[in-house]
């Protein structure tokens, strides 16, 4: 039996993508045509595990009519962006009416009156028929990517002789109880629009345009998108694993980045040493590092 303490860290990207064609259209989802690339997985403790495959999919969102119904509301969102934006590009390119000069005024030309039993008045005003507002989701047609560059994901998970890992992207957007790190995705993740037509042009709408939040719930709708990955792990046959509480796989974590820190001083010391030898310079000995000690201290 596997202890609940093994912890799992990877780092992925995502590229997920589809069409939305306007006109109030229902948005092209094409599931062969994202990008998911996971560039690697560490195994707290390092345990002889033969084999990993990995497989992405959705746990909330499964079924194509909820995954639709998702990107219609990402839709709703870019759509209110672009009507923003195309609103200020259309203010900016109003001109004002040349002011007239009083000295040069045109004079009012009247025409010649006609009999007045030839005049005919209408006192009834036209009739002025309301314009149906128009809908945001219907003017704009583009293509949409979101992008997670190099997330990262700690899930811990315990089965028995296969280890299973859910990594899902909702879990991993804060503060993480098994290693007490904060983990900072959401500057990873943003979304580009790209217009159709011949002079087509990309916008790019960063992760918090995308917060939702109403009485009840908060959440992002880019990371409710992006896939959660399952990764399993084979152990060989004679792997044995003590019961070790979390904590004591969590000290681990803190001791190999600590063991990779002193290697990387190291490499500096040995390099200040062959700084000192290179140009003929006594190293500090023993009593010299504890008199600075000393001095330093008083």
């Amino acid at each position: 039996m596997i202890g609940e303490g093994i912890i799992v860290e990877s780092i992925a990207s995502f590229k997920i993508t589809w069409k939305n064609p306007g006109n109030g259209m229902q948005a092209v989802w094409d599931q062969e045509n994202q990008v998911i690339e996971i560039h690697g997985s560490d195994v707290y403790p390092d345990l002889e595990f033969v084999s990993l495959t990995g497989l992405s999919t959705y746990f909330t969102y499964s079924t194509a009519d909820k995954i639709i119904g998702l990107l219609k509301r990402i839709n709703e969102v870019i759509d209110t962006e672009l009507y923003k934006s195309n609103n200020q590009v259309n203010e900016a390119d109003v001109v004002s009416p040349m002011p007239i000069d009083a000295d040069n005024t045109i004079p009012e030309i009247k025409p010649e009156e006609a009999d007045k039993k030839d005049e005919v008045t209408n006192t009834e005003e036209p009739k002025v028929e309301p314009k149906e507002p128009k809908s945001s989701s219907k003017g704009f047609s583009y293509t949409v990517t979101v992008h997670g560059d190099k997330l990262r994901f700690i899930d811990a998970s315990a089965e028995n002789f296969n280890l299973i890992v859910k990594h899902k992207l909702s879990n991993n957007m804060g503060v993480k109880k098994e290693t007490g790190e904060t983990l900072d995705n959401s500057s990873r993740i943003w979304a580009t629009v790209q217009l159709s037509g011949l002079f087509s042009e990309t916008h790019r709408f960063n992760f918090e345009k995308f917060n939702i939040s109403t009485d009840s719930t908060s959440e992002n709708l880019l990371v409710q998108i992006i896939p959660s990955i399952q990764l399993t792990f084979k152990a060989g046959e004679n792997m044995t694993t003590p019961e070790t509480e979390r904590e004591t796989y969590v000290s681990k974590i803190e001791l190999t980045k600590n063991k990779a820190k002193l290697k990387d001083l190291q490499k500096e010391l040995d390099l200040y040493k062959k700084h000192l030898k290179d140009n003929r310079i006594d190293a500090p000995t023993a009593a010299d590092i504890e008199a600075a000690k000393k001095a330093n201290t008083q």
